[in-house]
């Protein structure tokens, strides 16, 4: 959202968005398509002349490829449909979303709600149903981020014919280096349980389809490190700085390194240090805006995590 705050009163505006597109309304919205680091310009003038302004614009785009298929509700009925999604681990929730059910068709939150999660580490699943029909409900992961869903391959969850609550656990396995760091889709579906089973891309006869994101650290967590480090980035997003935090249970090799979000090593916080048992704590924050991953690795297994710098 860019607003003009100019002063005497301009008769023109022209805005220059840094990207090749331009406005001439005095409070325009403009959307960009790529992230990084654009100049927009604003050019004002009245009778007795003109005067220009700039400003640094850092873009951080969330979200996954768009899917090849958005399927929506074809005949609503009956509180059909999810109205609670939720992923959790040993440190508490990483999706919770109450919504309505399939009143609302197909709904996209893979910009709004998505999470950092590890390949290879056990995660909780719970899906809750509408109040009075049983519905059977699947999950899936875009692995390869192609926007299209494997059924075969690329399906993390199923549960048939529960009443309201689904639950279970799934592992995300080792995966193309290529797709750490990216956004993918997340895929869930649900329909009457007398119906065909659940597709990522067919429309549901009363059931619904919700999308959200899921960002892969770009390397695979080891469960016993994941358990025991109490490894922790904060606030996120963050505008100054952010802490970082972690638990070492014996005297240990540790080395803690930034990356951003294609992979590039920007910043070096301790390497192969040894450290004592304890609790132990960096700041980051003298970067531009962006998406970082803080990868945390103690005699030779690593974590990461993701942190945005407003």
């Amino acid at each position: 959202n860019f607003t003009s705050i100019s002063i005497n009163t301009p008769t023109t505006y022209h805005w220059d968005f840094g990207d090749g597109d331009t406005s001439n309304i005095p409070d325009p919205i403009h959307g960009y398509a790529q992230i990084g680091t654009y100049t927009a310009v604003l050019r004002v003038c009245n009778s007795r002349g003109c005067d220009t302004a700039a400003h640094t614009i850092n873009t951080i785009i969330t979200g996954p490829k768009p899917a090849s298929c958005n399927p929506e509700t074809e005949l609503y009925c009956c509180g059909i449909g999810i109205i609670l999604f939720q992923i959790t681990d040993q440190n508490g929730f990483l999706f919770n979303k109450t919504s309505p059910d399939a009143v609302d068709s197909y709904k996209d939150y893979s910009c709004t709600d998505y999470a950092t999660m590890v390949t290879n580490v056990p995660y909780n699943i719970n899906i809750t149903t509408g109040f009075a029909y049983d519905e059977t409900v699947k999950a899936w992961l875009d692995m390869n981020n192609d926007g299209i869903f494997d059924t075969n391959n690329e399906q993390i969850y199923l549960d048939s014919a529960k009443l309201r609550n689904h639950s279970g656990t799934f592992t995300i396995p080792s995966l193309p280096t290529n797709v750490y760091g990216e956004a993918l889709r997340l895929r869930l579906a649900s329909d009457y349980s007398g119906n065909p089973d659940p597709h990522p891309c067919q429309n549901p006869l009363f059931g619904q389809v919700e999308d959200y994101s899921v960002l892969l650290t770009f390397y695979d967590g080891v469960n016993e490190l994941f358990q025991e480090t109490a490894f922790n980035v904060y606030p996120s997003p963050f505008e100054v700085s952010a802490s970082i935090e972690y638990h070492l249970i014996k005297s240990s090799i540790v080395s803690v390194e930034i990356f951003n979000i294609i992979g590039e090593k920007v910043e070096t916080l301790c390497t192969n240090a040894i450290q004592s048992p304890g609790k132990h704590s960096f700041h980051f924050g003298k970067k531009p805006s962006g998406v970082y991953f803080v990868k945390l690795s103690i005699d030779g297994n690593s974590l990461s995590k993701k942190i945005i710098k407003l």
